[in-house]
């Protein structure tokens, strides 16, 4: 097959490159052109790459403003080349201003299109949902709270997990020491603070002046800026001077993966740092009338991904037309090393890649996936124990016991009404999930004896709650005690030890003699 690729902007060069990896793998045969970055180049073909996004990325009203005549021209251009191309699919990878004419081009050309990465329309902008559904053929999705807002809409995403945890995973082992890092770039010995002001010149020039004037705050520590490649070097130093900012190039993930914290613009990075385990401060400035319509255009009370996909602020968001220096290094100081908030946002950063991952994975009855999962973490914890009930079997005790709460809980909901399939995908899921957190060195319990509809009416859910995962660092002693078919099962506590009968092997296992011998007495 022949396809057509378009990305605008460095994020989508990332995962470009990925797909096209992908694809090669699927389809050997495969032909590519695409509009992209160095990335897709390499994994798709210098020769193939017909546009950098260098030459397109346009960011802000005034820059487009500035710039019409030549998006125009480059519009013509791409449909040119696309038509000359002739491919069996084109994809769209999110760069929603230019992508969704070119969607609407292509659906009147007749050409097979798919979004990859999609717009996003649940923040801003949601009158694009209706040439979403007119014009895309199918809508390919990297966030689980993006499927009930797609499928809202008339339209049924696809969901096959974020590839930003594959393109870490597969990086993670190539990337040096903190040490090293420091040898490579001439670096000290102080801690380090990650600096990710942005991948466009104007992200540069709004962002890079109060990280300099933050990092002055902050001698016993090194600032370093993770610069790209396709920014000349001039515009981060003009913005540095007098700074003690050090610079770096092309190496965003080892910079991170060296740092005790970052300070990160709005946008793709703030997830990256979250799922290599890093705290954050976001910070962005914007015109001082965008940050007044901000509660009347944006539909989210968050910009950053991290935020959105736990559904509550992690990480400090701070969106200002003239950034407060002070409030920058309260929040800073708050996640380095010894900082109020530092270990709470590395648990939620944790939790918030299991959960990412594992509910991307496993199996799904008629491949429905109606599961949906709330996390309760940190500090919201104590609103679940009200409304839940522990040990049933020994009412005597009243669990949790005083330092035995849980940490954090998940409440599994579902899109649909509960039936056999559901109740598959429940089972599924939640032992998948007890499975992850005995690896990483947690317990973990299943509760159905809870107030569905307290619990619904606390969090505000918009589907009613099957069951609620417990997790958490388990301080008693649990011991299993085999038991035959017909024993006890009911759990019970002796000097301080919490038994859990458990059915032996032999009496889990269907005898097939025993089975014959009935089939003949029923003869």
């Amino acid at each position: 097959m022949k396809y057509y690729l378009i990305a605008g902007e460095p994020s989508g060069d990332l995962h470009g490159a990925n797909l096209i990896e992908g694809l090669r793998k699927a389809d050997p045969e495969a032909q590519f052109r695409f509009w992209g970055g160095d990335r897709m180049a390499r994994a798709g073909g210098e020769r193939n790459l017909a546009k950098h996004y260098r030459e397109t990325s346009f960011f802000g009203i005034v820059q487009v403003l500035r710039n019409l005549g030549t998006i125009r021209r480059q519009m013509l251009e791409c449909r040119q080349d696309v038509a000359a191309f002739a491919p069996d699919v084109l994809i769209l990878i999110d760069y929603p201003g230019f992508n969704m004419k070119m969607a609407r081009w292509a659906h009147e050309q007749g050409i097979r299109t798919f979004y990859y990465i999609a717009p996003k329309v649940w923040a801003w902008r949601e009158y694009r949902v209706k040439s979403i559904r007119r014009y895309v053929d199918r809508l390919f999705i990297i966030f689980p709270f993006e499927r009930q807002y797609f499928s809202s809409k008339g339209i049924t995403p696809i969901f096959e997990g974020n590839p930003l945890v594959d393109a870490i995973d597969r990086r993670l082992p190539e990337l040096p020491t903190p040490e090293e890092f420091r040898r490579r770039n001439g670096l000290d010995s102080r801690p380090i603070v990650a600096l990710l002001a942005g991948s466009r010149a104007g992200e540069i020039r709004d962002n890079l002046p109060l990280m300099a004037r933050l990092a002055e705050r902050f001698p016993e520590r090194q600032f370093v800026v993770a610069g790209v490649s396709w920014l000349d070097r001039a515009l981060y130093e003009r913005y540095m001077a007098g700074s003690s900012i050090r610079y770096v190039c092309d190496q965003t993930y080892e910079t991170l993966a060296a740092a005790e914290a970052a300070v990160v613009t709005s946008g793709t990075a703030t997830l990256e740092t979250a799922l290599l385990g890093i705290p954050e401060v976001v910070v962005y400035r914007t015109l001082w009338f965008q940050v007044k319509l901000r509660p009347y255009v944006l539909k989210v009370p968050w910009v950053s991904l991290v935020n959105l996909n736990l559904g509550r602020e992690a990480v400090r968001e701070l969106i200002q037309s003239d950034l407060d220096i002070t409030a920058a290094e309260r929040e800073l100081r708050a996640i380095l090393e010894g900082g109020s908030r530092r270990q709470r946002m590395l648990d939620d950063f944790d939790q918030l890649r299991r959960i990412i991952e594992v509910n991307t994975r496993i199996p799904s009855a008629r491949n429905q996936q109606v599961l949906r999962f709330r996390p309760v973490l940190s500090d919201e914890a104590p609103r679940v124990l009200p409304h839940i009930r522990l040990g049933g079997a020994l009412p005597e005790l009243h669990l949790p016991l005083p330092g035995t709460e849980p940490n954090a809980f998940i409440i599994c909901c579902s899109t649909q009404a509960e039936s056999r399939y559901v109740d598959i995908d429940l089972g599924i899921s939640t032992q998948s999930m007890l499975l992850q957190a005995v690896e990483l060195g947690l317990n973990g319990i299943c509760i159905g004896a809870f107030d569905r509809e307290a619990i619904r009416r606390e969090f505000a859910l918009e589907w009613e709650p099957l069951l609620i995962l417990a997790i958490g660092r388990g301080i008693e002693h649990i011991e299993l005690t085999p038991i035959d078919s017909d024993g006890d099962r009911r759990y019970y506590r002796r000097d301080g030890v919490h038994y859990v009968p458990k059915l032996t092997l032999e009496a889990l296992l269907i005898d097939p003699h025993r089975t014959e011998a009935a089939e003949e007495h029923e003869k």
